[in-house]
């Protein structure tokens, strides 16, 4: 249901049912005298003599873990609209496109009923490994805003004021314009550099993160602010570099609709979907009937707010004290430098 008074639904645990990580990957493909992470691919069991029983012992590495994850506790997270999934577990920082596994062509779609199936002490086969974290399971990417630098003079007391290149008049901004799934990330950065399982940073040009839009080995932590019911406000800020300290490695927004309606609206499967989006257009339309025996030309106002699609860039410009002024947006990309 609907609730204007929690706006944002956040989902939190220790390992990650997304994370780009070589370990537990697919051994399809893998020659174990020619690849020196062989070692890292397949299932990865706990001794049986650590007190779990040998037969009942299953999979521990990081896909082996996600890919349950997915199976069995992200369906609940899509159904009930969780705005961002957090993780820690692996010592990094990562940040993921909005993620259904679920999705359609996703590829790992066509194994999750198989993976729910598994019995005590099997782990998913080769092929569902060889699936894992597919970009098709991306139901969203965010896309990029330069925001113009503000005066320094002006912004001194600003926590937030060092949180740009000084080589750079811009700060950029990623955006998730209402994503119809989780965020994805995985905040392990206390242990920064601990364990580099990455294939993003690791691939030595073989290997790419489908699903990846950042990945940094920095000490750090994530500062979340619901600046509104439909702006949640996401920094990693950087704590180790005594130079660096306090300042901001990534930005993003994630954002929400405001009305009901276009909420309940984006899962078809809910019963009450239609029902409420109906209720609520229908309550709309009577608000524009009296507006327009009120004064005539409010009518044509609210005919051009219901059929012209609302700027979604401006609102950015309200969000921040100074009124930032920002530049055209860019489609995302994986941003491969970052590391």
């Amino acid at each position: 249901m609907f609730c204007l008074q929690t706006p944002w639904v956040l989902f939190a645990g220790h390992r990650p049912g997304l994370v780009d990580s070589d370990w537990g990957k697919s051994c399809l493909g893998v020659d174990p005298a020619g690849d020196d992470r062989s070692w890292t691919c397949g299932p990865k069991k706990v001794n049986s003599d650590e007190g779990n029983e040998g037969e009942d012992v299953r999979d521990a590495s990081d896909v082996g873990v996600a890919l349950e994850f997915q199976a069995h506790v992200w369906p609940l997270l899509v159904k009930h609209d969780v705005t961002a999934a957090f993780s820690g577990h692996n010592h990094v920082y990562q940040r993921h496109c909005a993620f259904d596994p679920g999705r359609g062509g996703s590829g790992i779609d066509s194994h999750l009923d198989s993976i729910r199936n598994l019995g005590p002490g099997e782990d998913p086969d080769d092929e569902a490994r060889a699936q894992y974290g597919k970009a098709g399971g991306c139901v969203a990417r965010p896309r990029k805003i330069e925001e113009q630098k503000k005066n320094e003079q002006n912004d001194s007391a600003d926590e937030s004021s060092d949180n740009s290149d000084d080589s750079s008049d811009t700060t950029t901004w990623w955006v998730y314009d209402a994503p119809t799934a989780p965020v994805s990330l995985v905040v392990g950065s206390a242990g920064a550099g601990f364990t580099k399982n990455s294939r993003f940073s690791l691939s030595k040009g073989t290997e790419t993160c489908e699903f990846c839009e950042v990945v940094m080995y920095e000490f750090g932590y994530l500062r979340v602010t619901s600046v509104n019911v439909t702006h949640l406000k996401c920094e990693f800020i950087e704590t180790q570099k005594s130079a660096g300290r306090g300042k901001v490695l990534d930005r993003f927004y994630i954002t929400r609709n405001e009305e009901p309606g276009s909420d309940m609206g984006k899962h078809p499967e809910h019963p009450d979907a239609e029902k409420l989006k109906g209720n609520w257009e229908m309550a709309r339309g009577w608000e524009y009937v009296a507006g327009a025996c009120a004064v005539v030309a409010f009518v044509a106002f609210f005919m051009l707010d219901v059929f012209v699609p609302k700027d979604t860039v401006m609102p950015y410009v309200a969000l921040d004290s100074g009124g930032p002024t920002f530049g055209d947006g860019e489609d995302a990309a994986l941003m491969d430098n970052e590391v």
